[in-house]
């Protein structure tokens, strides 16, 4: 009985001890002062820490019915304070031991304490961050600090953000002023708007585009301001090739297209566009610049499938299956796609070779028939180290299995007294390729003020070997029959490194610096069997080519005014030679200034301006020195004394909302030219620099919605051309238009309408007629949008096609082709994702009142 006493006492201490609760009100009371009364209402634990260290943080709270350790969980909050349970013996300490400390309070105009207002503390040199902390429930807060002066910015939601200097210490209270407005009985719902401009880019925020998941980023790109995608899949602004970054990576002409078709709309977060390569891209971009940014720190597992399928006419297809995986968690982000194609396909095709100085034709017509076998594939990882650094990796390439071509024409040869002789041509055309490209970077985000250091290291390699035989037989015309064997084997390398700074300072103004390295190297060799005369002709040639290059500038914002300035030189060297004995030297440096200014207005209005540079390096393949047949009458020469051309480009823009309008002046003198030289009946096509081209265009954009369930993209463009030298056409006026709808109807699906028209336009030496397009698809969407199949038909009145003159003092040449461009195609893509698991008490946290504001 008396064991059993005992247990009864034992227990009942054991409860009452166990469920003593602390209730109390503390109002404006010192850390240390708090502690003490928490120790004097609990008979177990016994709480130490250094009574100085914690008596400059104030406590306005209120305690219910908490245990000792979750009542001092909730005095502490957001100070630097931790607190250890050790048995019945509780320690609390500062985590910071500086011994200087900012001491305030936040309140309204009305005097009334802000809550859990955020506060930073920035070092008053560099803007860099010292330490921060969240207001009390008394607008208090004690920040440890050991610098003696810092800039202390002050944020809350509803108040307008402060940022003021101030000498380390009680800097007493800092009144924050309203900046909203409340409007009542009205429900007042905000949009993100589709469009806006900072600094010198346009940005198209997608996500603003409704049921896009399962569209391609090409598909997405179609309603991007200024932005024009061709029947054949060029990307063109501002009447220019535009060049394709991802992330900041430029792509690789090989992996442009095939990249762009497998990046789905639902991997991208924004695209930027810029006009031109701004002086912190190579001066060699002379077009526009899409920047797409992908979407980082994504949890869980996602991913797609997609199958594409297209005819043109019976007998002919193109099938692309394809697939893309990404897993991310908070430290890791991985993703990986794959697609194959497998395509057949014809071109029809005329060409006339009217030559002037002796009144003899020649003409062929007839069809190509190519094949497509071609493998896609990228895997890459991103590692957040710490939120201000992250490195990646990815490896991306294009395999294209062995396939032959094959073409057959009607060709006819007419003499100067019109007697003719009629014949057949027959080629057969074999390659295949492999390209592959590895790239690492490295980003640092080194201040709260958005500064960032991004270095970028790039090496792609490619593989090719191509069988050319061609055939041409004559009727009574012998002496023009042709029988040859053409082959050639490249192998080429490029290594790219870039490092570019940002800096950005207090005053809204910025430091802008960057280097670039660009290593090409290529060998080739090339042999010709004349299957007629049995005899062999052999070239080999080797080219390495070198750009250095750097910039240094900066941006500064004065009000509404924004302006900014970049230098940038380039010194490009390239040595190549052919069989030892015919070599190539070039050296030369160009300096490229960037001036960019805008204004914005009270109405919404931005004026802008900018001047700069451009360069067009001619690849050594129009530099060699050796002779590539490419029919009976026509060869193709390199130039070894080609030379790059620099364009002067000037433009001034006024943009108001989804509105924008584009003046545009080019100006390249020495432009490189396409032409012709005659030589015994046989012509030689070559590169030369001759003359000067200038152009002034106005464009005019919209991108947005008509209505809530129409998207669309406009784009209008007049331009006149001059150049004065051209032995065709030496002025022309002309113009462009582009038109893409997407109209959404919930229970029908989504109708997609595009429409475009070129007039004819002019360009060295060519004459080129203009041509007119149309596309058609609609959509519908299953098993809550995670499955959607589109059906579609590409240039409806099949009106796309190249009919141009090429005309020079002893040739006038005449080519017309025709792809199969119209056509009608299906999608299939689904989307399916699993929900990362979350610890519960981590959601638990994530969901408090606190954490959430």
């Amino acid at each position: 009985m008396k064991r059993y006493i005992l247990f009864l006492i034992a227990a009942f201490v054991a409860l009452s001890v166990s469920a003593q609760r602390i209730t109390h009100d503390f109002r404006d009371v010192s850390m240390s002062k708090v502690l003490k009364i928490i120790e004097a209402n609990t008979s177990k634990y016994k709480i130490n820490f250094i009574y100085n260290e914690l008596e400059d943080f104030t406590v306005t709270t209120s305690i219910d019915k908490k245990t000792v350790p979750d009542a001092i969980r909730d005095v502490i909050g957001f100070y630097p304070i931790r607190m250890t349970v050790d048995g019945d013996n509780i320690f609390v300490e500062c985590v910071q031991k500086e011994s200087t400390k900012l001491i305030g309070e936040v309140v309204d105009k009305r005097g009334q304490p802000i809550v859990y207002a955020n506060i930073s503390l920035l070092s008053a040199r560099d803007s860099t961050f010292i330490n921060g902390g969240v207001s009390n429930l008394a607008g208090q807060f004690v920040i440890p600090c050991g610098a003696k002066h810092a800039l202390v910015k002050i944020s809350c939601i509803g108040y307008k953000t402060i940022l003021r200097p101030f000498d380390v210490g009680d800097i007493g209270k800092i009144v924050m002023t309203e900046d909203m407005q409340v409007i009542k009985g009205v429900i007042v719902k905000g949009y993100r708007p589709i469009i806006k401009h900072e600094e010198n880019k346009t940005i198209f925020d997608i996500n603003q585009m409704p049921k896009i998941e399962n569209l391609t980023s090409k598909d997405v790109l179609k309603f991007a301001p200024g932005v024009i995608i061709n029947s054949n899949g060029d990307i063109k602004m501002a009447g220019k090739k535009a060049t394709v970054f991802v992330n900041g990576r430029q792509l690789s002409d090989e992996e442009q297209s095939t990249f762009m078709t497998n990046l789905k709309a639902s991997e991208i977060s924004k695209i930027e566009l810029s006009q031109n390569h701004g002086g912190e891209n190579d001066a060699s971009i002379q077009g526009g610049i899409i920047n797409i940014i992908t979407k980082k720190n994504r949890h869980g597992f996602t991913g797609n499938m997609d199958l594409y399928s297209s005819t043109p006419q019976s007998g002919y297809y193109n099938i692309t299956p394809s697939a893309n995986m990404f897993f991310g968690t908070e430290k890791w982000n991985i993703y990986g796609s794959y697609s194959y194609s497998k395509a057949k396909a014809s071109q029809y095709g005329e060409t006339e070779n009217n030559y002037l100085y002796n009144g003899t034709k020649h003409a062929e017509k007839g069809s190509y028939l190519s094949f497509k076998k071609q493998h896609v594939y990228r895997i890459g990882a991103v590692f957040n180290v710490t939120p201000k650094h992250t490195f990646g990796l990815e490896l991306n390439g294009i395999s294209s299995l062995p396939t032959t071509n094959y073409g057959k024409n009607d060709v006819t040869y007419t003499l100067q007294n019109n007697k003719f002789f009629n014949g057949e041509g027959l080629s057969h055309y074999y390659s295949h390729s492999d390209f592959y490209n590895i790239v690492g970077s490295y980003n640092w985000n080194i201040d709260n003020q958005k500064s960032l250091l991004k270095v970028l290291l790039n090496y792609n390699n490619k593989n090719q070997k191509t069988d050319n035989q061609l055939e041409t037989n004559y009727l009574n015309y012998s002496e023009k029959d042709v029988n040859e064997t053409d082959v050639t084997s490249a192998q080429s390398h490029n290594i790219t490194s870039n490092i570019d700074l940002r800096k950005n300072f207090l005053g809204q103004w910025s430091f802008l610096s960057g280097v670039k390295l660009l290593t090409s190297k290529r060998n080739s060799f090339y042999s010709v069997d004349n299957n007629i005369d049995a005899s062999r002709t052999t070239a080999g040639w080797k080219y390495k080519e070198n750009i250095y290059g750097g910039y240094i500038g900066g941006s500064k914002n004065i009000g509404n005014l924004f302006m900014k300035l970049n230098f940038r030189i380039e010194k490009t060297n390239i040595n190549g030679h052919v069989d030892d004995n015919n070599n190539i030297s070039i050296n030369y440096t160009n300096f490229i200034p960037y001036i960019f200014a805008s204004y914005n207005t009270a109405h919404s209005y931005e004026y802008s301006f900018y001047y700069t540079k451009s360069i067009n390096r001619p690849p050594f393949s129009l530099m060699n020195g050796y002779v590539n047949r490419i029919s009976d009458v026509l060869y193709d020469k390199g130039n070894p004394n080609l030379k790059a051309e620099l364009t002067d480009m000037l433009n001034f823009t006024v943009s108001h909302a989804r509105h924008t309008l584009s003046l545009i002046y080019n100006h390249t003198p020495n432009t490189i030219t396409e032409y012709f030289e005659v030589e015994n009946g046989i012509t030689y096509h070559t590169n030369i620099n001759y003359g000067t081209t200038s152009s002034l265009m106005l464009n005019y954009s919209y991108s947005g919605s008509i209505f809530k369930w129409w998207q669309t993209n406009l784009y209008l463009s007049g331009n006149y051309t001059r150049i004065p030298q051209s032995y065709n056409k030496t002025k022309l006026f002309g113009g462009e238009m582009n038109f893409n709808n997407r109209m959404i109807w919930n229970h029908f699906g989504i109708l997609s309408i595009g429409a475009s028209y070129n007039s004819p336009f002019i360009s060295e030496n060519v004459y080129c007629k203009g041509s007119t397009t149309m596309d058609l698809s609609i959509e519908h969407s299953f098993l809550k949008d995670a499955l959607t199949i589109q059906l579609g038909t590409d240039d409806l009145f099949n009106g796309s096609k190249t009919k141009a003159t090429n005309r020079v003092p002893t040739l006038e040449y005449n080519v017309y082709i025709k792809n199969q461009t119209r056509q009608i195609w299906c999608r299939i893509a689904y989307n399916f994702s699993t929900k990362s698991k979350t610890n519960k008490n981590k959601i638990d946290n994530y969901n408090s009142i606190k954490d959430r504001l």
